[in-house]
Order: structure tokens, then C-alpha cells, then sequence
């Protein structure tokens, strides 16, 4: 089979500009999001071999912005694996570092460079590692989040807080 690329109408327009993508502000921090369609299409050969439809795969792709006047320091993290949602009109897709605080009598230091540090001069953007997710049932709306507690900010100069912003699902 082979992978064909169906996006929501914000994706398909070349001259569609991340500034027209939903987004939500806090502090200087923007963060701006869309949902995407991935079809599995079979090619020619396969088409006599291939029963039912195939199923489809939503992708996430969400950016950071600084829109402030000094630079901020913000974690890509990891990309993950595809997960499977289970229905619901509002699904949290989050791109959170996690954190560990040890044991009982000893904090455990996360190691900074797993979280991908990126330092954002003022009007830089940065592309945050692609979702992949497969639906049960195909939502309205999903919301995409950002953030970094204070805990794991602790440990580094790092921005922290939580942003999050609902984006619409193509059919």
C-alpha cells in the first residue's frame, strides 16, 4: 500500500500561512495547530487483493511561536508512536515532557538533552514532532496541548506553563 497525504482544506492551500492556523497565546508563547488526514490508498496491483476500506490516520501538526521580545528556551520532546483513540468529540493530543521525582527522599534530574531543547529568538517558530493517531470514532474536534510544569522547569532555564487549542478533524 502505499501513503497518500489528505489534508484538511488549511493544508491542501499553497498559499495557506501559519499565521491563518488556529492558535492559542500564553505569554509570549503561541502555540498554532492543525489536524491532517493520512489515507492508505492500495496501488493498482494490490486493488484485486485489497477488501474494505483502509483505515485512516490523523496527523497532528503543531508549531511554537515566540511572539515576545527575548528569546525562549522550549522542549520538541519526542516523537510519538501512533495511539488509538477511542471516540469522543474532544481528544487531548499533549506534547508534554514527563517527569519523575524519584523517590520518597531523592529528586531524580531529567536529563534535558531527551526533551530536545530549542532556544526561540522573537519571531522564530519551531515545528513540534508530528501525531500520528488512528480513531475509533472520528471527533469533531481535537485539542492540542503544550506544556512544561514547573517541576521539570526547575531544573532549567526552560519556558513553563500550559497552552492549549482546539482544532477542527477533516471527514
Amino acid at each position: 500500500m502505499s501513503v497518500l497525504p489528505v489534508f484538511g482544506a488549511s493544508g491542501s492551500d499553497p498559499g495557506y500561512k501559519l499565521s491563518d492556523l488556529p492558535s492559542a497565546r500564553n505569554g509570549d508563547l503561541i502555540l498554532a495547530a492543525f489536524v491532517g488526514r493520512e489515507v492508505l490508498a492500495p496501488i493498482a496491483e494490490e486493488v484485486t487483493q485489497t477488501k474494505g476500506t483502509p483505515p485512516a490516520i490523523y496527523i497532528v501538526n503543531a508549531y511554537l511561536m515566540n511572539r515576545g521580545p527575548k528569546p525562549i528556551t522550549v522542549l520538541l520532546g519526542t516523537a510519538d508512536q501512533i495511539g488509538t483513540a477511542k471516540n469522543g468529540s474532544l481528544l487531548l493530543i499533549s506534547y508534554s515532557p514527563s517527569y519523575w521525582d524519584g523517590f520518597g527522599d531523592v529528586s531524580i534530574k531529567p536529563r534535558l538533552e531527551d526533551y530536545r531543547p530549542i532556544t526561540l529568538k522573537p519571531g522564530e517558530v519551531a515545528a513540534l514532532p508530528v501525531k500520528k493517531i488512528e480513531l475509533g470514532e472520528v471527533p469533531k474536534r481535537l485539542r492540542v496541548g503544550y506544556g512544561v510544569s514547573q517541576q521539570f522547569a526547575k531544573h532549567y532555564e526552560v519556558w513553563t506553563g500550559n497552552i492549549a487549542v482546539e482544532v477542527s478533524v477533516p471527514k
